[in-house]
């Protein structure tokens, strides 16, 4: 037995284990023996944090079942709901069944943030998301508790915007990730709220900081409100907001949480009530500190309102040493045009494969994004999440796949006839799923 397997069965061991799972755990680690070291270290530092949050997401999920939650987190736990997952004395819970979220980085940044399939945005590796709800005379509207919005990306440059339908609302979230002067990729954040109906309409807009992913529980020990505009997590700086919001409002595990706080009160005025305390920071000690900045919305037939906001991203070591500069107030419009001036030249370049079929080529248009994106300079990863590592099996497929794209020949254009007959069956089928 390798030397770190030796270690990791002692310490197994002083919990007590019988004596049968040790010699399972023997087995499997001479099974997946690589050179005479044991198990896979690489293997293991994927998988044990896998393992370590289930038990988390076990230990939280379940207790609080009135928190709202990724929208995975209560499809699960439905019983009634196709994705629902029997637990019996499996302490292990995890996300098995909506594994789907857009990536969204820059052509040579080393970080990708995501959004998932209901707006949810995750600026990673931080960990935290941001969710987008809605409180209106008629109720709340928590996008990971309703059916799934509309979704499109912008092949053009990895733009991604999703729409929401809501008590009279229409919701519009638009999220892309740009490089400012300093080098620092940053995920920026557009929330249009219109007023569909033919009579005036109030509510309140709430940019949610949540201690949640969808990969589970992403603790968070520490919140605070620096100058309103700028709410700083874990002492690094979090969610920067383009203006003042009419209320910034702080919990935790003992005060509950925000979402059902909030709902309660319904109507736009009886939200703002509804605020427990104003504190400028919170702590807890099992990690669920979370807030959201609230905007009040007064809206005649047809008007909207716009909230933009960003969130760099990074290290946590690069990230502590960014501070909140007042002067942060950079045009939106002006960002967009500057991050679709940068990928004008990125995907001019290489290879083209025309496709007669429309959505066809918007999959494989977007799949080329992702391969771009997930080039990260001197490394290519497989994914930005779980697997935002080096694996050569991934890399060989992708770095001959980015050989296509980058090979220094004059641009090749490749028109594909229009299919016929069983073909034609297939595609047809392909776009339909």
């Amino acid at each position: 037995m390798a030397l770190s397997s030796y270690i990791l069965e002692q310490a197994l061991r002083q919990l007590r284990l019988p004596e049968s799972t040790l010699r399972q755990f023997a087995i499997a680690s001479d099974l997946s023996d690589v050179g005479g070291r044991g198990f896979p270290s690489e293997l293991f530092q994927l998988s044990a944090p896998v393992i370590v949050r289930g038990l988390l997401n076990f230990a939280v999920f379940q207790m609080r079942r009135n928190w709202t939650y990724p929208v995975w987190v209560h499809r699960q736990l439905d019983p009634d709901d196709p994705a629902y997952t029997a637990r019996s004395h499996n302490p292990i819970f995890v996300n098995i069944t909506h594994r789907n979220w857009t990536l969204l980085g820059g052509p040579h940044g080393p970080h990708e943030a995501i959004v998932d399939r209901h707006g949810l945005a995750t600026p990673l590796p931080r960990e935290w998301s941001v969710d987008t709800w809605l409180f209106t005379d008629a109720g709340a509207y928590f996008p990971s508790r309703e059916a799934p919005p509309q979704q499109d990306l912008d092949t053009s440059a990895p733009t991604l915007r999703t729409a929401h339908s809501a008590h009279g609302f229409e919701i519009m979230q638009e999220h892309f990730v740009g490089t400012t002067n300093h080098h620092v990729d940053v995920l920026f954040q557009k929330v249009v709220v219109r007023n569909v109906r033919q009579e005036h309409q109030r509510a309140t807009l709430a940019l949610a900081i949540r201690p949640f992913n969808p990969e589970g529980v992403a603790p968070i020990e520490r919140m605070a409100i620096d100058g309103r505009r700028f709410l700083v997590v874990n002492g690094m700086l979090g969610l920067v907001l383009a203006e003042e919001p009419d209320a910034v409002l702080l919990s935790n595990a003992d005060r509950g949480d925000l979402a059902e706080l909030l709902r309660r009160g319904h109507g736009p005025d009886a939200a703002l009530r509804s605020d427990p305390v104003h504190l400028s920071s919170e702590t807890c000690s099992t990690g669920l500190a979370h807030g959201c900045a609230l905007f009040d919305l007064d809206l005649a037939p047809g008007q909207s309102r716009t909230v933009h906001s960003s969130v760099a991203l990074g290290t946590e070591r690069s990230l502590r040493s960014v501070s909140a500069r007042r002067t942060w107030r950079g045009s939106y419009d002006q960002r967009l045009q500057r991050h679709k001036a940068t990928w004008a030249p990125e995907l001019s370049a290489g290879a083209r494969l025309q496709l007669p079929h429309e959505d066809l080529q918007r999959m494989l248009d977007a799949n080329r994004l992702a391969l771009l994106q997930l080039h990260d300079k001197d490394m290519i990863t497989p994914g930005p999440f779980l697997y935002h590592h080096m694996w050569y099996r991934d890399a060989a497929t992708m770095c001959r796949a980015l050989q296509l794209e980058y090979d220094e020949v004059p641009e090749r254009i490749v028109e594909i006839a229009a299919p016929s007959g069983a073909a034609a069956d297939v595609m047809r089928q392909i776009s339909r799923d």
